[in-house]
C-alpha cells in the first residue's frame, strides 16, 4: 500500500516537473506574442502618423490596388473620403483612362520585384481634375519575404507641367515674332532695293538709254546691291549676333550704343568691368536683353537718355538699366513681347529680376545671374 502511495507521488512529482516549465515557457511566448503585437500596432501607428505629416501622398496597396493606407495628403489629393476608399475607390479607379492600360502593365512590373522608374501618370480625382503624378512603388518586402502588395510615393507634379507649358507657349510665342520680324526685315528692307535694281537693270536693257545714262544706272544698281548685302548682314545679326561670337559681349554692345546715338538724340551711357568672356550662352542673352530695353525705351517710353551698367561682382553678374521715359505702373502693366522676351530670358540664365517704375520718373531693370550656378546648370 505504501508502495503505491510512493508511485503515485513521483508520477505527480515528475508531471508537475514536466508541466510546471511547459506551462511557464508558454507563458513567456504568449507575452512576447502580445508583446510583438503590440510593437507592431505601435510601429504601424508611428508610420501613419508620421506619413500624415508628409506633405506628398503616401500610399501602400494590395495585389488588387485596393488602398491599405493612403495619409492625409493623398485623400486631399484624390479628393475622396476614407470610408469611400475603405469601401472600393483603388488607384485603378483614379488613372485617367488613356493612361491606364500603361499603368496596370507597370504595376505588374512592379509586383513582380521590378525596380521603379519613376514612371509620369495622369489621375482623375473625385472633382474631375486631372493632374499629373509621378509614382515611386516597391513591392513591400518584410524579412526577405515578398508580400502582395506595394508602397511608396506618389509626386504631384501637376504645376510643373503648367510651368512647362506656359514657357512652351512663351517659345513658340517668340518663335511666331521672329519669324515675323523675319519676314517684314526681308519684304521691307531687302525686297525694295532688289526691287529697285531689278528695275535699273531692265532699263539699261531699253535701247532708250544712252551710254551715259546706262553708266549712271550701273552705278546706283551697285549702290543698292551694297545697301542690300548691308541689310542682309544686319538681318542675319538680328537672327543671330555674329559679332558677340566673334567679339564677345561688350564690344557688341558698345557698338549698338553708338548706332543708338548716331540714329537720333538720344544719349547712351555704357558702364563695365569686365575683361574676359562669360560664355556664348550667357553673352547672347544679355545682348538680347539689352537691345529689348533699348528698343522699349524708345519706341513706347519716348525715352532719350539711357543708361546700361554691367558688372562682375565675384561670382554675380549685375545688369542694372536706366531709362528717363513714361514709365509705368509695375503691378497694373500688361506685359507685352517685349518685355516677356526680358523675363523670358533673365529666367533661363536662372537670374534674379526686378522691374522698377512708375509712371512719369522712368523705369529701372536689374538683373543678378549666378555664374556658378549657371556653370553647374549647363
Amino acid at each position: 500500500m505504501d508502495w503505491i502511495i510512493l508511485r503515485w507521488l513521483l508520477v505527480i512529482l515528475v508531471s508537475l516537473i514536466i508541466i510546471i516549465p511547459f506551462l511557464y515557457h508558454r507563458k513567456l511566448l504568449m507575452e512576447c506574442r502580445r508583446n510583438i503585437e503590440r510593437y507592431k500596432i505601435e510601429g504601424d501607428k508611428r508610420y501613419r502618423d508620421l506619413a500624415n505629416l508628409l506633405p506628398q501622398l503616401v500610399v501602400e496597396l494590395d495585389a488588387n490596388g485596393h488602398f491599405t493606407f493612403i495619409n492625409d495628403a493623398g485623400l486631399e489629393f484624390i479628393g475622396y473620403t476614407k470610408y469611400e476608399v475603405k469601401n472600393g475607390i483603388n488607384i485603378f479607379d483614379i488613372i485617367h483612362p488613356d493612361d491606364l492600360n500603361d499603368f496596370k502593365e507597370e504595376f505588374m512590373y512592379l509586383m513582380e520585384g521590378g525596380i521603379n522608374k519613376g514612371q509620369e501618370f495622369r489621375v482623375v480625382t473625385k472633382k474631375k481634375s486631372i493632374l499629373f503624378v509621378v509614382l515611386f512603388l516597391k513591392v513591400i518586402d518584410t524579412e526577405g519575404e515578398f508580400h502582395n502588395g506595394l508602397r511608396g510615393f506618389i509626386i504631384d507634379i501637376s504645376d510643373r507641367k503648367k510651368l512647362e507649358r506656359k514657357v512652351l507657349s512663351a517659345v513658340l510665342e517668340t518663335e511666331d515674332k521672329e519669324r515675323q520680324r523675319f519676314s517684314e526685315d526681308l519684304h521691307d528692307g531687302l525686297g525694295p532695293l532688289l526691287s529697285t535694281v531689278k528695275l535699273y537693270v531692265n532699263q539699261m536693257k531699253s535701247s532708250k538709254v544712252t551710254k551715259e545714262e546706262e553708266k549712271e544706272m550701273l552705278d546706283y544698281a551697285n549702290e543698292l546691291l551694297d545697301d542690300a548685302i548691308r541689310t542682309t548682314r544686319n538681318i542675319a545679326n538680328n537672327i543671330l549676333p555674329g559679332s558677340i561670337v566673334d567679339n564677345g559681349l561688350i564690344p557688341t554692345v558698345s557698338s549698338f550704343c553708338n548706332h543708338v546715338r548716331k540714329a537720333g538724340n538720344i544719349k547712351v551711357e555704357f558702364n563695365h568691368n569686365i575683361k574676359d568672356r562669360l560664355g556664348d550662352n550667357i553673352e547672347i542673352n544679355l545682348y538680347r536683353i539689352v537691345i529689348e530695353l533699348v528698343n522699349n525705351s524708345i519706341k513706347h517710353a519716348d525715352a532719350n537718355d539711357l543708361k546700361i551698367n554691367i558688372f562682375l561682382d565675384k561670382d554675380s553678374l549685375m545688369l542694372e538699366y536706366y531709362d528717363n521715359g513714361i514709365g509705368f505702373d509695375v503691378d497694373k502693366v500688361k506685359h507685352g513681347l517685349g518685355l516677356n522676351n526680358v523675363c523670358n530670358r533673365a529666367q533661363s540664365l536662372n537670374g534674379d529680376y526686378q522691374f522698377d517704375s512708375e509712371p512719369g520718373i522712368g523705369m529701372h531693370f536689374h538683373l543678378t545671374v549666378k555664374l556658378w550656378a549657371k556653370k553647374l546648370q549647363d
